[in-house]
């Protein structure tokens, strides 16, 4: 039975409310969830005056932005053709779709990580330019704004520049 309505999961609805009662009250603290989330859906809201509708184009950029920097990721890393077929698995892997049209913060999350490891690449291949390093620091210090499991990429970045340093 169609009846219109998509179906969202408890978690990126309480997500989207929480934006919106933000954006009704805004302060710096959100509570238990990372406040930069609230933050960008409630920016949206106020152009799209549905919410969900809101969250859903937020999360829909981000996630286009993410396949993108996937591509270029896939290009540097391996050839043109893997990057292709890689990106298109990616693009339409049901999860990743779903989270495309979400109101989570992880398409978000995902994009910032990504740009991370993209500039990381970047900085070993370009002989440790320091601003693809400082881009990467930032791209990493950015996702841990918005899911707690950035620590732990920015502890590796830490740890892999530590030891790349130490090779040179």
């Amino acid at each position: 039975m169609n009846s219109g309505y998509r179906m969202l999961s408890a978690d990126d609805y309480c997500r989207t409310v929480k934006s919106y009662e933000w954006l009704q009250n805004p302060v710096i603290n959100s509570g238990v969830w990372l406040s930069p989330h609230f933050w960008l859906n409630g920016f949206a809201m106020q152009f799209i005056n549905n919410m969900l509708e809101a969250a859903a184009v937020v999360n829909i950029i981000y996630s286009t932005l993410c396949v993108i920097v996937f591509f270029r990721i896939c290009e540097v890393t391996f050839s043109k053709t893997i990057a292709f077929w890689s990106t298109l698995i990616f693009a339409i892997f049901p999860f990743q779709v779903w989270l495309g049209i979400s109101g989570l913060s992880e398409s978000i999350f995902f994009f910032f990580a990504l740009c991370g490891i993209y500039y990381f690449l970047q900085w070993k291949i370009h002989n440790h330019r320091t601003v693809l390093l400082v881009l990467s620091a930032l791209s990493f210090a950015l996702s841990n704004m918005f899911r707690y499991e950035g620590w732990l990429f920015t502890f590796t970045f830490m740890l892999l520049v530590f030891f790349e340093l130490l090779k040179a």
